[in-house]
């Protein structure tokens, strides 16, 4: 599952500042991604998030705090691999969001966390990361934000994002759900 932010982005800077230095040739919008797990006690959606980290919503809540939701499902040669994602990701639940965006076992954002899931499955890759604008300059919002962190600017770095992610093979469109 997808969240797109055409809607969120005049009001959160955060998601205009990945949406402006993630787009693919799809031009995709999206800025979160989370996997939805159905079982006895309703309709979850596991996912990352600033203010929460990692964390379990049901279906309702994560509809009312989203705009718009994009479904993409595994293709169903990977559907095996569902159930070890999602017994893996028990493991991170309460850990904190990594503002960092840099892969680790101690803090997950949204799009790390789902390719931590998925990891042995091959079904997301890792590419170099970019914080710069389509104009090659660095988004002004991630110069001051891993100034605050004190950090260097990941440029180049493996990572990943939720605009790459929904261009993986082993995944396919299904609909908006909202």
């Amino acid at each position: 599952m997808f969240t797109g932010a055409e809607i969120r982005m005049d009001t959160n800077n955060f998601s205009n500042a990945i949406n402006s230095v993630t787009q693919t040739a799809n031009k995709t919008n999206y800025t979160h991604v989370g996997i939805v797990e159905m079982n006895d006690n309703g309709i979850w959606v596991i996912h990352s998030s600033p203010d929460k980290g990692v964390f379990c919503d049901s279906l309702d809540t994560f509809l009312k705090e989203e705009e718009r939701i994009s479904v993409y499902r595994l293709k169903p040669e990977y559907r095996h691999f569902i159930l070890q994602a999602l017994k893996k990701s028990r493991k991170y639940f309460g850990q904190p969001y990594d503002d960092s965006y840099q892969l680790n076992d101690s803090s997950q954002y949204c799009s790390g966390l789902m390719y931590q899931l998925f990891e042995s499955a091959g079904i997301f890759q890792l590419n170099p990361m970019t914080f710069k604008n389509p104009s090659g300059d660095f988004h002004p919002f991630w110069v001051e934000h891993y100034k605050k962190l004190d950090i260097e600017i990941p440029e180049g770095m493996p990572g990943c994002n939720p605009n790459g992610m929904a261009t993986s093979a082993a995944i396919s469109f299904a609909g908006i759900l909202k």
